[in-house]
């Protein structure tokens, strides 16, 4: 979100010199930050409805993954786990950095 607004803001109203590249860095640094966190709490979701034992748990687990959502579940694991690992493997955060110059110059 932040990104979001930045980027077009930044170049809509000439503020190259107020937000840098490197205020873009760091925001995507957070970003790439926040994301592995919130992976981990999904992993940790999953593994907390079985180690529980409560049968509660695992039947929401399961309905999520199995269930009528199973595509929409699916792919938000895959999308926070995918991307997050793709730019935390890929040169760390300099790839992230990369990406949100190539957003600014054009």
């Amino acid at each position: 979100m932040v990104l979001t607004l930045a980027i077009p803001l930044r170049k809509y109203y000439h503020l190259e010199e107020l937000i840098t590249i490197r205020h873009l860095d760091i925001i995507s640094k957070v970003m790439l930050a926040t994301g592995m966190i919130v992976a981990y709490a999904y992993l940790i979701e999953a593994f907390m409805s079985f180690y529980s034992g409560s049968q509660y748990e695992k039947f929401m687990l399961m309905n999520r993954m199995t269930g009528p959502y199973k595509v929409v579940y699916w792919g938000l694991i895959t999308c926070q786990f995918d991307y997050s690992a793709a730019f935390m493997v890929s040169q760390g955060t300099s790839k992230c950095r990369n990406a949100v110059c190539n957003c600014v110059s054009h």
